[in-house]
């Protein structure tokens, strides 16, 4: 009986100490779960910047393809405007050389 007793209080303290460590797990446990939810929040703020700054940079590639369409259209006005311009100096010169004569 004193050996079974003995053997009751043993098992009882191994018992509280199962319980002690299990609560302390659970704690840490908790306290990680908590550090999860706060990084899963970061990251999600994270890829919401870079789905913004993607937009950004599709817009602004849009941007610069459509001014650079712009800047081959006035290059090519120009270029037209200065064969016109030499035509015309060309036709002046050539009524000046005739009427000198």
């Amino acid at each position: 009986l004193e050996d079974a007793s003995t053997e009751r209080e043993r098992l009882m303290g191994h018992i509280q100490d199962l319980t002690s460590s299990l609560i302390s797990a659970n704690q840490s446990s908790s306290g990680q779960n908590g550090r999860n939810e706060e990084l899963r929040s970061e990251l999600d703020v994270a890829v919401n910047q870079i789905s913004a700054l993607s937009r950004e940079v599709d817009d602004l590639k849009l941007s610069i393809e459509n001014q650079k369409s712009q800047i081959e259209e006035l290059e090519e006005s120009k270029s037209q405007l200065v064969a016109q311009h030499e035509n015309e100096v060309s036709k002046l010169r050539d009524y000046v050389e005739s009427s000198r004569q």
